[in-house]
């Protein structure tokens, strides 16, 4: 009865906690009024945030109006009470007893009490109505039936807070009940008395629900709102910080694309930043250091607290120099460091930035992202190589088909004109020598582009059959129009010779040029090759950092940029840099 009696929130402290959200309530409507954000909120999620603060207010007037100051003991009353015999207490009327309702029923079970029954709270204030002016109320015992089912109601008091953590931690496979407890956190730490001896332990239960299920989208958003309102009062975010920002980024993390679970979470990172901005910049710009990060993320929360005035700009400039200058030689995420800087133009000014210029330019990120990515870029390279010259050449080999069958009908009909039916034969023999010449090519290689595997592979039988009959199909396409020539040239014979020569010098003039265009590939890959190669973007770098003025970080990342390339081709290096 005593702990109950504690419990309960002063008039003092109901009436500090409405006028918190009075004044949350008036910035509210002052930022819907000047269409601005307002802890990252906009549009229709800023006027349902609105409508929420305002039930808020109201709820918190209604509970300070009927919890008022007991009246003052007039003079003597001690004397009087103390010669007089107490009032009998009234009898209340006895409860039935009841089986001890199950978890599952707590959870599922209405706020309102069975029909034809009153609730406890109700039959507590009609006893306390009853006793004689002056005389302090005697509560009585809830049954332990009927406080066990009020336990899920909606009541915003110690005892439900601490029963939903109980049901968090004892039931935690259960994703309804987990569901249900989350939606339960976030209305119930509006209560800020009930929620301070609470809190570290709530917050650990939401933690705890939130990394059992990181792919639970609907749960990773009850866990965020369920942050963001155990937060909402600034000493209690200054307790939770460290262990509830972590919840936050990992599950905005876990969504990117998620447009509602990263709205919650910047307000969430709002909430959080009134226990130190810095220390939630310093959180998040720690995550740079996983391989894996979804940086735009990241970036896009901080530019919402920046725009909000939460944080500011020279905070994250400072954590990210202090980062990178940490591990200099860490090269993927010196180029993490640089892209963050570069999607927060906001936060490149002020005296932090200062003889630091070549390392906040996007020509330095780049110079990091091309290097990293080199190995990858020349493996793509030299695929599309290797496929473009293969379609290339057997093209070419088609084509010298049909210029070789049009030569041969040439030579025939100057040689045999009296047996023009023959032609057809030169054109099908032709075809024959030319994929057996084909044949043998493939026969003296090792080595052949596998279009299946995307790659360079060993020519095995299977292969080389695939190959033989890609050549098949290019000449038999080109068939028909051989065929064609070969027959009018001998229908019109001899006239029709002049007509033969011109399409023979035709097939070999782009016989020619589709050689031309196999060195001109070539020649394109091998620049690009150059380019591509970690050699020529150390170069690059140094020279970059010799015009923009380097920074000692920048300095050893180009050194440990030069060992990695010694690693991979350490003859050609040297020879350059010998040069």
């Amino acid at each position: 009865m005593a702990r109950n009696l504690a419990a309960a929130p002063s008039p003092a402290a109901l009436a500090a906690d409405l006028q918190r959200a009075e004044q949350e309530l008036a910035e509210v409507k002052a930022a819907l009024r000047e269409r601005r954000p307002y802890l990252g909120l906009t549009g229709g999620l800023l006027r349902q945030y609105a409508v929420e603060a305002a039930k808020k207010e109201n709820l918190l007037r209604l509970a300070l109006s009927r919890r008022t100051e007991p009246d003052e003991v007039q003079p003597g009353a001690a004397f009087r009470y103390a010669s007089q015999p107490p009032p009998e207490r009234p009898v209340l009327p006895a409860y039935p007893a009841r089986k001890r309702a199950s978890t599952h029923d707590v959870i599922t079970e209405t706020p309102e009490l069975s029909k034809g029954r009153e609730s406890p709270e109700r039959l507590a204030d009609s006893a306390t109505q009853t006793l004689a002016p002056g005389i302090a109320p005697v509560i009585p015992e809830t049954p332990q039936s009927l406080r066990t089912a009020s336990k899920s109601s909606a009541v915003n008091d110690l005892t439900d807070l601490a029963l939903v953590l109980e049901l968090m931690q004892s039931k935690t496979e259960d994703d309804r009940l987990q569901r249900a407890c989350l939606m339960a956190v976030a209305r119930l730490a509006k209560d800020a008395h009930a929620l301070r001896p609470l809190c570290l332990g709530v917050v650990c239960a939401v933690a705890q629900s939130a990394a059992l299920r990181r792919q639970n989208l609907t749960l990773q958003r009850l866990a965020v709102a369920a942050l963001s309102s155990v937060a909402y009062v600034q000493d209690v975010a200054m307790l939770v910080l460290p262990f509830a920002l972590p919840v936050v980024v990992e599950a905005a993390l876990a969504f990117p694309e998620d447009s509602k679970l990263q709205t919650l979470a910047c307000e969430a990172f709002a909430r959080l930043a009134q226990g130190g901005s810095d220390r939630v910049v310093a959180a998040m710009v720690k995550y740079l250091e996983q391989p894996d990060v979804e940086v735009s993320v990241l970036c896009d929360a901080l530019q919402r607290l920046f725009e909000n005035d939460i944080c500011h700009p020279h905070q994250l400039l400072d954590e990210l120099i202090k980062l990178s200058d940490g591990e200099p030689t860490n090269l993927e995420l010196q180029m993490r460091v640089s892209v963050a800087v570069n999607r927060l133009p906001g936060a490149i000014y002020g005296p932090a930035a200062r003889g630091r210029g070549s390392a906040l330019r996007k020509e330095w990120t780049d110079l990091l992202v091309r290097f990293l990515g080199a190995e990858e870029e020349e493996a793509k390279l030299d695929g599309n190589f290797h496929s473009k010259v293969q379609r290339l050449f057997h093209k070419e080999v088609a084509l010298h088909f049909e210029y070789e069958a049009s030569e041969r009908c040439l030579h025939y009909l100057q040689k045999r004109s009296r047996q023009p039916a023959m032609v057809f034969q030169e054109v099908m023999r032709s075809l024959a020598e030319n994929l057996e010449d084909y044949r043998s090519r493939l026969e003296v290689r090792e080595l052949a582009w596998d279009a299946q595997r995307q790659a360079l592979a060993p020519l095995d039988p299977l292969l080389r059959l695939r190959l033989q009959n890609e050549v098949l199909t290019e000449m038999e396409l080109r068939l028909p129009q051989a065929l064609r020539t070969a027959a009018s040239a001998a229908a019109d014979w001899p006239a029709g010779e002049a007509a033969l020569h011109s399409r023979t010098e035709s097939l070999l003039q782009d016989c020619r040029k589709l050689l031309e265009s196999k060195t001109e590939v070539t020649q394109a890959h091998n620049e690009k090759a150059d380019e591509l190669r970690r050699e020529s973007i150390v170069f690059e770098a140094v020279r970059y950092l010799e015009m923009q003025g380097a920074v000692p970080t920048q300095v050893r990342t180009a050194l440990h940029m030069l060992k990695v390339v010694e690693l991979f081709a350490p003859a050609r290096a040297s020879a350059d840099f010998g040069n």
